[in-house]
């Protein structure tokens, strides 16, 4: 059911507009996954000196066993401050790996002391939408990330970048053991920097979306939250 936490999803293809019902057995969560491991290593020092914990390794890995993923809808306050973070979402069915765009949103209070705790914190987004990965992938690095947050009556553009800045989807699969990879998967990709602070109060909309070098938005999730 959209806008409520779930394991059993009903999305669409965006190909040709068939239902697709999707059982989500695992949901795993990829951290520092940018293609330039420099600019990796320099986000993980920022966040040291920020306070964050420093991944073990990276790329990193949260496996939220107990998770849950709902289709766009509200996220109410959890704990401190939040916010979303847009990313591409690989989801395995038997069929074939689907793509779609989604909001790992995060308590960024709870981040100081636990990164998986603040991950767990809130269901993930996934928008209702989604594309076999085969028909993306002749124009994959040609895509674009986006994101936007709405509050107080104002819009702003919170992230952009290239997928390709981000690892290919064969290789985010290869990060994870063969009997992780089967069907049910949920692999949420890591995200791209924030372009400003996300709002600290109020009600906020989060959007994201995949864009085609075209600027068509082909891909999107929205959801309301309390900052």
């Amino acid at each position: 059911m959209d806008g409520s936490p779930s394991r059993h999803l009903t999305l669409t293809n965006g190909a040709d507009g068939s239902p697709i019902g999707f059982a989500v057995r695992r949901i795993v969560l990829a951290g520092y996954t940018g293609r330039d491991r420099a600019t990796v290593q320099r986000h993980v020092d920022e966040l040291r000196e920020q306070g964050v914990p420093a991944p073990s390794q990276t790329p990193e890995l949260y496996r939220i066993e107990d998770g849950a993923i709902q289709i766009g809808g509200s996220l109410k306050r959890a704990g401190g401050w939040s916010s979303g973070e847009v990313e591409f979402v690989l989801l395995v069915a038997p069929e074939m790996t689907y793509v779609g765009v989604g909001s790992d949103h995060t308590d960024r209070d709870r981040e100081r002391a636990s990164m998986i705790e603040a991950k767990r914190a809130y269901p993930k987004i996934l928008g209702s939408v989604v594309w076999p990965l085969e028909a993306l992938l002749p124009d994959w690095d040609g895509l674009t990330l986006r994101s936007w947050v709405s509050g107080a009556g104002e819009r702003r553009l919170y992230q952009e970048g290239s997928v390709a800045s981000i690892m290919a989807p064969q290789d985010l699969l290869a990060l994870l053991e063969r009997d992780e990879r089967g069907p049910g998967l949920a692999l949420y990709s890591g995200t791209l920097p924030a372009l400003e602070l996300a709002p600290e109060r109020g009600r906020c909309l989060f959007e994201g979306a995949i864009v085609t070098p075209r600027g068509q938005a082909l891909i999107t999730c929205e959801y309301t939250y309390e900052a």
